[in-house]
């Protein structure tokens, strides 16, 4: 079964912070994509703090993990 991650990146005007949320399940294959979504939303308000949510991911696979 493939895994899959979905990542919704959020930055209002009015905010406070860039928000990444991430759900689906989350491993050293999904990790890498995560990464470069954080990346680009650094970019999008490098004044604003980033926030990555994951507490919503399926699970952590750490067998994978480097």
């Amino acid at each position: 079964m493939p895994h899959k991650i979905s990542i919704l990146v959020r930055a209002d005007v009015d905010s406070a912070a860039v928000t990444i949320l991430v759900t689906g399940c989350l491993t050293g294959a999904t990790r890498e994509v995560l990464a470069s979504q954080i990346e680009r939303a650094c970019l999008l308000d490098s004044a604003s703090p980033l926030v990555v949510d994951a507490r919503d991911a399926q699970h952590d696979d750490p067998t994978t993990a480097a």
